[in-house]
């Protein structure tokens, strides 16, 4: 038998305070962390997106993340990273 983790059983790589809807959208990029118990795909998916329009942010590579699931599916942060974990 196979047991999924919990989402927030998973550390995320930011480490200071997510960003709000707000704060988000007056950067030009930010950090995203998916919020998934699939490692995987929460790899494939973080880094760098910048907003487009008050509706989503997108990455160089067409991946997008919708702010009407923001704090569900993904968190944004500036640049506060744990070292340990990745750079910046």
């Amino acid at each position: 038998m196979y047991a999924v983790p919990l989402a927030f059983t998973l550390s995320l790589l930011g480490v200071c305070e997510p960003l709000d809807v707000d704060g988000l959208l007056s950067r030009d990029k930010l950090w995203v962390e998916p919020i998934t118990a699939d490692t995987d795909l929460a790899a494939e998916l973080r880094g760098w997106y910048h907003p487009r329009g008050r509706r989503l942010v997108e990455n160089e590579y067409g991946n997008r993340f919708y702010l009407d699931v923001y704090g569900a599916k993904w968190l944004a942060f500036e640049e506060c990273l744990d070292s340990d974990k990745g750079t910046v």
